[in-house]
């Protein structure tokens, strides 16, 4: 589905009336947009696993960190660079890719999925 997007995005933001400009912006913005949202998919979805075994504060902590941490990135990258959508979109992508992987290696670290390797 997200694939769809990648292919499609430009001739749906031109059949919205907007510009070839605004349709080329959302086309690269999309392209980088897209691995964030999968990103977003498979953390989630380990987070659940947390949630089911009463970590669940522990992923707001990260979540809420994780939030603060993006804004002040692309607002301190913003206030010294000139940036465009791209760039937000890949400092969202490395926001979260780090804070996933924080999650993963802090639970793995602690065992608190331990019990659920054998299946």
């Amino acid at each position: 589905m997200m694939a769809m997007w990648v292919f499609s995005i430009d001739k749906v933001i031109l059949f919205l009336g907007l510009s070839q400009n605004v349709a080329r912006i959302g086309l690269e913005y999309t392209r980088v947009a897209v691995f964030h949202y999968l990103m977003e998919g498979v953390a989630e979805s380990y987070c659940v696993l947390l949630d089911i075994t009463d970590h669940e504060t522990f992923g707001l902590i990260v979540d809420i960190t994780e939030g603060i941490t993006d804004v002040a990135v692309v607002w301190a990258v913003a206030a010294f660079y000139p940036i465009d959508l791209v760039t937000v979109g890949f400092i969202h992508l490395v926001v979260a890719v780090f804070f996933f992987i924080f999650t993963l290696v802090s639970a793995l670290c602690k065992g608190w999925l331990s019990a659920f390797w054998g299946g």
